[in-house]
């Protein structure tokens, strides 16, 4: 395929343009994936910048993972109060504890945070009955749903995309059983498909494109665990169309949030001290 607009822009070590949505990113710290700044927002910021990144849809490591309510949420908090119009916050749940889950949904929310990260790492399956208060509390309130899968957990969740009426990401799209993420878009006009993945298959987005569910991809770098070059070039260096590109690099996000994407202003495209944008 002759190299578009993207791709000559990251071989020339400028910045993305465009419209450019990261739906799955993290801030916090997690004692498997040490990283020595997990909670310098304005580092982030400043990544977002130089790869072109408007909006970031971020939650917090502690209580998507560690299940800490209150207080797991504090960065994701920090990040929409600081620069509301480049982050999107996803809340943290404990469903071990309904009521004080709740509680936390609702101090979240009232504080900015405008959808709903879960896992089943933290040790309930997304059909046990506890999570449906947190599926209600979205529902109520046309809250997205980013979920954590690996392929085996679709089966069991798809009576939800038809129950409660939200937005749903499903995060490392393709990582298990591709044909079963293709099928749920293809069925579900609520279901996105969230595409970070650290083993990066080579021909996945084309395998999504040849199969029809493009305008359900979006883009997402799961960073910081993986890096936003790595997972950028995912998409921007795939043998798919530059329409295809657009739409999975923001056009898909801006649709999944509808009016509650922020507007992704402030960008400051650093350079480097030779003058030259940086990659």
């Amino acid at each position: 395929m002759k190299e578009d607009r993207y791709a000559k822009l990251a071989h020339g070590g400028r910045p993305i343009e465009g419209f450019v949505v990261d739906i799955h990113m993290h801030l916090g710290e997690e004692p498997n994936f040490p990283v020595p700044f997990y909670r310098d927002l304005d580092l982030m910021v400043h990544e977002m910048d130089r790869h072109g990144v408007d909006v970031g849809g971020v939650s917090c490591i502690p209580a998507v993972l560690g299940g800490l309510q209150p207080g797991g949420n504090e960065l994701v908090l920090e990040a929409v109060r600081r620069f509301p119009d480049r982050f999107f916050g996803w809340i943290g749940i404990n469903p071990h504890y309904p009521e004080a889950m709740l509680a936390e949904l609702e101090r979240c929310h009232e504080a900015g945070c405008r959808g709903l990260k879960i896992h089943d790492s933290v040790g309930l399956p997304y059909e046990h009955k506890n999570y449906r208060v947190a599926f209600e509390f979205a529902a109520a309130r046309g809250l997205p749903i980013l979920a954590h899968t690996w392929g085996g957990q679709l089966d069991k969740m798809e009576p939800f995309f038809r129950e409660f009426a939200v937005n749903w990401s499903l995060a490392h799209a393709g990582s298990d059983s591709p044909e079963k993420y293709v099928r749920v878009a293809r069925e579900h006009d609520n279901v996105y498909l969230d595409l970070c993945y650290s083993r990066s298959p080579r021909g996945l987005i084309e395998h999504f494109v040849r199969e029809g569910v493009v305008e359900k991809v979006m883009f997402s770098s799961d960073c910081y665990f993986m890096g936003l070059s790595q997972q950028l070039g995912r998409v921007v260096f795939a043998d798919v169309s530059p329409e295809h590109k657009a739409l999975i690099l923001g056009g898909n996000a801006r649709r999944f949030l509808g009016a509650l994407c922020p507007r992704g202003g402030g960008k400051r495209r650093p350079t480097t001290r030779k003058g030259r944008r940086s990659t």
